[in-house]
C-alpha cells in the first residue's frame, strides 16, 4: 500500500493534517513495507479521525496525491527498499 510510504515521513503527515493528528496511532515499525495492511489502515484512521481534514480513507482520492507530493523521497527510500528500487528504475529510464 502506498500508505506505508507515509509512515516513513510522519512529519509530512503531521504538517498536512494539523495539530489534531495523532501520530502515536501509527505503527512504529521503521521497516514500513513490513507493516500489515490492517495496521496501516487502522493507524491512519485513528491518526486522522479528529483532524479538520477528516479520516484519510474517507478522503483518499484527494489526500493521497497531496501526501505523496509532500513526503520526502529520501525518507521513503530509506524505510522502503522496494520503493527505492522503483525510484531508481524510474530515474534510470529518465536519464
Amino acid at each position: 500500500m502506498m500508505e506505508a510510504w507515509f509512515h516513513a515521513d510522519k512529519g509530512a503527515l503531521q504538517k498536512f493534517d494539523g495539530n489534531r493528528f495523532e501520530e502515536n496511532a501509527l505503527a512504529k515499525n521503521p521497516k514500513v513495507e513490513e507493516i500489515p495492511k490492517k495496521d496501516l489502515e487502522d493507524g491512519l484512521r485513528a491518526a486522522t479521525k479528529n483532524t479538520t481534514k477528516g479520516n484519510y480513507f474517507d478522503n483518499k482520492t484527494s489526500h493521497g496525491p497531496a501526501l505523496l507530493a509532500a513526503i520526502k523521497p529520501e525518507s521513503v527510500g530509506e524505510a522502503a527498499p522496494n520503493c527505492r528500487k522503483l525510484f531508481d528504475a524510474v530515474l534510470a529510464r529518465l536519464a
